[in-house]
């Protein structure tokens, strides 16, 4: 994630209000503090033009589950 938003040029508060987030908590996924939900990963893939995948290891669980992101909240944390 860190590169993906080092390669995108935009800045950190920027890219955090565009995904609904506080920059705060977007810097605590850029450090690795935190993982990133996989509810934010196709907002912040595409926000970012990389494959969701990289965006969230939660996210690519999900899908090679053959879950929704939809269902997959509803069911479990992730």
């Amino acid at each position: 994630l860190s590169d993906a938003i080092d390669d995108s040029g935009m800045r950190g508060d920027f890219i955090a209000k565009q995904i609904g987030t506080s920059a705060n908590r977007l810097s605590q996924w850029k450090n690795g503090r935190r993982p990133v939900p996989a509810h934010y990963a196709p907002t912040l893939a595409a926000v970012l033009a990389v494959p969701p995948e990289r965006i969230s290891g939660a996210y690519a669980k999900v899908i090679e589950a053959g879950l929704s992101i939809d269902s997959a909240n509803r069911s479990a944390p992730i």
